[in-house]
């Protein structure tokens, strides 16, 4: 690894300590102490009804005419603590297999709260032909600050098209770390 330019003196070469991933800041101490709590809360069966990382509260229909899939974001509950200020949740959403920056869809950032009210609609140009395929990707993140340590995902949920456009009705969905299994809460 010496390289013998530079006045063949080693002091050039550095060793770098590792730094953390974005998704190393998932695992920061209040949030994983919540979700820890949270956990054996489940566990034990004291949770009161309550998803571990919180719940979702979506409605989802396509508008044939218009060719949309329409989503509105209503509101988040019981979403856990992501530093010592609380979270600054937004919603971002993506309508999978497409992940391109073009496909996003954001809601505003609530600042600091654990339940809050987004009631935002957002619509994909989709046929409804496509949907079957398809799958809406709905992450919960925290905004922290700009190059905060605090941004990070609160849970996701992943809710596959083919069997939600049949119920289009408001409803809850809980948060997983991996968006796996959606769950409709009562």
């Amino acid at each position: 690894l010496l390289s013998s330019n530079l006045g063949g003196s080693p002091s050039h070469l550095s060793v770098k300590e590792p730094t953390p991933s974005i998704a190393s800041d998932i695992s920061l101490p209040i949030a994983t102490q919540e979700l820890r709590q949270r956990l054996r809360q489940l566990e034990n069966g004291t949770t009161l009804g309550q998803s571990p990382l919180g719940q979702i509260q979506l409605t989802i229909r396509h508008s044939s005419q218009r060719n949309k899939l329409m989503v509105v974001v209503h509101s988040c509950r019981n979403l856990i603590t992501f530093s010592e200020d609380g979270s600054d949740p937004y919603v971002r959403m993506y309508l999978l297999p497409d992940k391109r920056r073009s496909g996003r869809r954001k809601t505003s950032v609530s600042k600091k709260n654990l339940n809050p009210v987004f009631d935002q609609a957002f619509d994909f140009s989709v046929p409804l032909s496509d949907l079957q395929r398809r799958t809406l990707d709905v992450a919960v993140k925290n905004s922290g600050g700009f190059l905060s340590k605090d941004k990070g995902l609160l849970g996701k949920v992943l809710i596959p098209l083919s069997e939600e456009l049949s119920k289009n009705c408001t409803q809850w969905y809980d948060l997983t770390e991996d968006g796996t299994r959606p769950n409709i809460a009562p």
